[in-house]
Formats: C-alpha cells, structure tokens, sequence
C-alpha cells in the first residue's frame, strides 16, 4: 500500500465493522432504531458544515440531497419547509463569545427535547447550562413541560474552552461560562422580542396602498361637513329626567329587598357545600389532584398519570383484539404529517399498527403522510405534533430495550393523550376517573412506573400538626 492521488473528495467505505468484536453485534437494535441514531450524526455533521454539499444513501435509496448554501438553507433542507416560518435569527457579538444562528417561534415548541442543536467553533457541543439559558428565554411564552427547538452556533477563543471533559469530546468547559451563558440568554431574549411581532408585518403592501404625490402646484381641497346643531337623536332634557326618575323609583324595591336574598343565597350554599362534601368526599386541586376519603386516611392522586394508566390499558385490550378501528374518527379534512427521513421509515414500519390504535394514514410521498381518522379522544388541531411525540417516545422506549413494540406504541399515544385531559374536573367526572383507574391492572403506578397515588393515615396528620 502507498499512497496516492485521488480525485477531489473523499469516500469511505466501511465493511465487517464487528470482526473484531463480534459481541457488540448482539447490543444492535433495530434497523430503523440504529437508522436513527445515524441520521442524527449526520445532521450533526451537515447542519455546521453549510457551505459543504451532502447527499444520505440508505439501501440505494437517497434521503438526503443537500445543496451547499447558508445556515437556514440547510436547516429547512434537514427538517422541512415548514422550518422557513418558524425560525428567528440570533447574532449578538461580544469580546468573549461571539452567538449566531436561529431560534424557532414560541408557538412551535415540542414535548420533547429533539431539535435542539449547539456548535461551538465549528463542533457539535452537548451543554446543560446553554440549553438552560436558552429555555429560560422562553419563560411565559410556551406551556410547562414544552421545549423549543434552537440551533446556535458560538465562536469561542480556543484557550478559553476546555473539550477534554467527556472521550467524544462533546462536552465543553467554557472558563467564562457565566459571561457567556449570560449573552446566550440575552441574545435569544433579544430574538424573540425583536422578530415576534415583526414577522406578522407585511412589508409589501398591495397596489390599493399605493399613495401618489399631487402635480406640482395643485392644493388638495379641503373636505367640508356640514351639521345641524339644532338636532339631537334623544328626548328633550324634561323627558330624559321624567325616565330617569321612574328608572330610580324602580330600583329602590329591588335594592331593600337584595341584602335579605343574598343571605338566603349564602345560607343555601354552606349548606350545599356541607352536603357536598359530606356525601362526595371529593375534591379537586390545582387542576392536576384529586383529594378524597377513605376509611383508612386521605388519597391524593394524580389526575394526568391516572388518565395515562387508564387509557394505556384500554389501547392495549384494544391491540390484542385486534379492533382498532372501531374506535376511529373520521377527519372532515385530512391532516398532511412532515416527517424527517428516519421518522419516515419509522412511521412506515408502524402503520399496521397505528391502524390497529384508530389511525388511517397513508404515505403521500416526500416523507409526508395523510392522515384522514384518529382514535376519538385525539385532539387533531395537534396532530403533527401528537405522531412526532409518538415516534421520539417510541424510538426511546426501543432504545431502551423496550422489546414489546405494541405496548411500547400504546404508552406513547396514551402519554400524549393523557396530557391533553389534564384539566379542571367536575365532581362526577372526577368519580368516573376513580371508578376508571380502580378497574385498571395496575391502579398504583402509571405505564411509566411513575406513582399514580398517595395514602395519608389519620396517624400521618397527626404527625404533621406535632
């Protein structure tokens, strides 16, 4: 072997990866699983290096042709047209730090931490305290539990930053980290404040806008509008008091007689509020609890885990009988679903068993998908975001060597759906959750191994008052 001359590029081709260690093989997890994690290396790789042409091949099929152009160029070629309307740019240059790239809308955030990408000097980076900065911008702009999607770019001098924290070298210490989580934070605040209205305006108004000067010379008449002062809409001044008076002579009676309703009114009540709770010892709390009475103590339970646990059974029954589409619901207008490549293949790969869930959906090509029926507590205003949720739910649930890939699907569309109807209850549909989750395999603890309940003895209450 010597070297050689090559043409310009470089190709490289792998083969018998485990031949010197055929262990590993056995850790493989599936293809569309292993594809993933692929996937995401490359858009690692493609998303920094913009002005570099890259094209994906997968089993002699192409799912990635990627043109060189500038940041946001490749970010709408990696993740889809639907990126041109949701991202804003970040530049903010300072002496330590110098912050570029984009943030995406409010408006547009995901359950789950997926799109969120940081490079520093040219390197995908992995760190809390930047993805911290960057979502506490965010505060009281997008619901709890949510997350937005940013790729940020950061020019660092080298001496400052310390890469051997972690052997992939994907971690950074930065020595003026408080510096520069600070202009993090202020640079994304900035982007949100400055683009979120602005984006709304419409800077190319139409033709019946188009205001054209005067000929020289020519003065515009002055309008003129003439008015009778003498005319009045409403009765004379004598009749507007005569109606004033019998008004006040109306609503005396009804004034003496009001403070002896309200106490009757206010009587009522305690004693329904009494009965209430003698006879329901049910109570809701803060949206999310429901507090009631046993013979041994309180119970608190946790309402969104309690739907998850309930809905997680029923879609499981409804699996192994095999009758999913019973329970389906036909949309009035088909929702078209933008996947990446890899999600694409793994959404192909769960249809059977989306259809089998309530769903219909058929690919329409380009990664996109028609879905025209949902199961019928699915809210379908949400939809892209409800099978995205579903796939990232799934891709880690198989990462974690979740092997029943049916009650792996069925946990992440009950987690969706639970967190949907996590709401105010009334007393009887607070009852009609109880009875629900008490019929339940396992009422205890949710699909996810999360505490669903709590008991507190009479001998605990007394504890906390001592």
């Amino acid at each position: 072997q010597q070297p050689c001359q090559c043409d310009k590029g470089t190709s490289m081709v792998v083969k018998n990866l485990f031949f010197n260690i055929p262990a590993r093989r056995n850790f493989l997890k599936k293809d569309t699983i292993e594809m993933a994690h692929i996937e995401e290396v490359f858009r690692r790789v493609a998303l920094v290096n913009h002005k570099v042409a890259f094209a994906f091949y997968s089993n002699d099929k192409m799912l990635y042709d990627l043109k060189a152009g500038n940041f946001a160029q490749r970010i709408v070629s990696l993740f889809g047209d639907v990126y041109k309307e949701r991202l804003f740019p970040v530049d903010e240059t300072s002496d330590v730090v110098r912050v570029s790239g984009y943030v995406c809308r409010p408006e547009f955030t995901r359950k789950r931490r997926g799109e969120q990408y940081v490079f520093c000097n040219e390197r995908f980076i992995k760190h809390s305290g930047i993805s911290g900065a960057v979502e506490s911008a965010y505060n009281d702009l997008i619901p709890e539990r949510s997350f937005p999607s940013y790729f940020l770019s950061l020019e660092v001098e080298p001496s400052r930053i310390d890469v051997n924290i972690h052997p992939t070298k994907t971690e950074v210490r930065f020595i003026d980290e408080h510096a520069i989580l600070a202009i993090v934070h202020a640079a994304t605040k900035k982007a949100l404040g400055q683009f979120s209205l602005a984006s709304e305006i419409d800077f190319d108004p139409g033709e019946e806008l188009a205001f054209h000067p005067l000929p020289k010379g020519i003065m515009p008449k002055e309008p003129h509008v003439t008015v009778n002062p003498t005319f009045s809409p409403f009765c004379s001044k004598k009749e507007e008091q005569e109606a004033k008076n019998e008004w006040n002579t109306f609503f005396e009676t009804e004034e003496t007689t009001q403070p002896q309703q309200v106490r009757l009114i206010d009587a009522n009540l305690s004693t329904l509020e009494t009965e209430t709770h003698a006879d329901n010892g049910i109570l809701g709390f803060a949206g999310r609890y429901i507090i009631t009475t046993l013979p041994s103590g309180l119970i608190a339970i946790d309402q969104q885990r309690a739907w998850e646990r309930i809905t997680y059974d029923q879609l499981v029954e409804r699996m192994q009988k095999k009758g999913g589409m019973a329970g389906a619901q036909q949309l009035l207008f088909p929702v078209n679903c933008i996947f990446s490549a890899a999600d694409a293949d793994i959404v192909t790969e769960l249809m059977p068993d989306l259809k089998m869930l309530g769903f219909e959906i058929e690919p329409l090509g380009q990664n996109t998908f028609v879905v025209s029926a949902t199961p019928a507590d699915v809210n379908d205003g949400q939809l892209q975001e409800l099978l995205a949720s579903m796939v990232s739910d799934y891709k880690n649930s198989m990462m974690q060597r979740f092997n029943d890939r049916d009650k792996s699907l069925c946990l992440a569309l009950a987690r969706q759906m639970a967190a949907d109807k996590c709401k105010p209850l009334q007393t009887q549909e607070m009852q009609n959750l109880i009875a629900s989750l008490f019929a339940c395999s396992s009422p205890t603890f949710s699909p996810s191994g999360k505490k669903i309940l709590i008991t507190m003895t009479e001998d605990d209450l007394r504890e906390k008052f001592q």
